[in-house]
């Protein structure tokens, strides 16, 4: 998926009407990403995010407590934190 497409998926499960706006850039913005982690703690999801000793790569996740403790099934990893969250994000069912 495009840069471009994934904003646009995340716009939407965000609630944001988009009609002929241009969504926000939340690939490459933490500003903007932040957002996404905001919702995804309302959904009653925790975020994991974190950079990999690889330099250039990131991790995002969205956790649950569990009978085992933490679980996170819904993650994602690309070359930034925005973009990362953003791919999470798309994954995480709503409640």
């Amino acid at each position: 998926m495009t840069d471009q497409e994934i904003n646009e998926m995340v716009a939407r499960k965000l609630g944001i009407e988009l009609g002929n706006l241009k969504p926000r850039d939340y690939c490459h913005s933490i500003k903007a990403a932040w957002e996404v982690v905001e919702k995804a703690q309302a959904l009653g999801s925790f975020a994991l995010i974190f950079s990999y000793v690889e330099p250039g790569l990131w991790y995002a996740g969205w956790g649950s407590t569990g009978v085992e403790g933490f679980e996170f099934d819904l993650d994602a990893t690309a070359d930034t934190a925005p973009r990362a969250i953003c791919e999470a994000f798309l994954k995480l069912e709503d409640k």
